[in-house]
């Protein structure tokens, strides 16, 4: 009798744990249809809001005059261009920055004994890198054509010795480029840190300080301070070009 009620007991621990594991595979599987839902129908919106800016700008250049419809798929091209060369970029830091914030978390959960859960990253990185190419794309557009479509004057400033067209065609760009570098390891650095708190007491009820410190985390973050100083050392450096159209001053006994 003992021995049958001890099978028993044994059958009735797989058949539970059996279930608890259908139960996680039926909540994942949800939980990923439920993003892949979400995944797809923001690029419904995207593609829709494209087509209707994509169809307003060619009435626009058509009213003009058939001549500058060139102009206008000359623009697409350019634009979307940046913006697929932007999203790529974006899209594969995204996802290896929440790669390595995995990572960093991992010890947390082994220190607690706990399961790490399925954390977003792919639909997270598509979804912010989109965003995002769209939002720079139009403002990087305008001084990457200009930088393209440069022509040297022949005419040299008097304390760089560079030419005049190199501060209207390529200064904006590297300028731009320069606080874009910036900005992005600023926000870089934010996101890590939301991911993190927002983990930290979802899963978390406390958090060892010195385990803390020592983290991933910590070294990533001061990686990205480091390269965000860097960026602005650039920016200061390109600053300092801008006494060419500053007055001199000139003093006199």
């Amino acid at each position: 009798m003992e021995e049958n009620k001890k099978v028993e007991t044994k059958q009735e621990t797989i058949m539970d744990t059996a279930n608890t594991k259908e139960t996680r595979n039926r909540n994942k599987k949800e939980k990923s249809k439920t993003r892949m839902v979400l995944v797809i129908l923001f690029l419904i919106v995207f593609a829709t809001i494209s087509y209707v800016q994509l169809r307003g700008s060619y009435l626009e250049y058509q009213e003009m005059g058939q001549q500058y419809i060139h102009i206008f798929y000359t623009n697409i091209i350019y634009k979307y261009a940046i913006m697929a060369i932007n999203f790529i970029i974006l899209y594969f830091i995204i996802y290896y920055t929440n790669r390595g914030i995995k990572k960093g978390l991992q010890p947390f959960f082994e220190k607690e004994n706990k399961p790490m859960p399925k954390l977003l990253n792919k639909s997270l990185a598509l979804v912010i890198s989109a965003i995002t190419s769209i939002i720079v794309s139009a403002t990087l557009m305008q001084k990457i054509m200009l930088m393209i479509n440069s022509t040297a004057f022949g005419v040299q400033d008097t304390i760089f010795n560079l030419d005049i067209s190199y501060y209207l065609f390529q200064k904006p760009v590297i300028e731009a480029m320069a606080l874009y570098f910036t900005v992005l390891f600023v926000g870089l650095s934010i996101y890590m840190a939301l991911y993190y708190v927002i983990v930290f007491n979802r899963f978390f009820d406390g958090i060892d300080g010195k385990m803390l410190k020592q983290s991933l985390f910590m070294k990533k973050l001061t990686r990205n301070i480091l390269l965000v100083i860097i960026g602005i050392a650039i920016m200061t450096l390109l600053n300092t070009q801008n006494m060419v159209f500053g007055k001199l001053l000139t003093i006199r006994r």
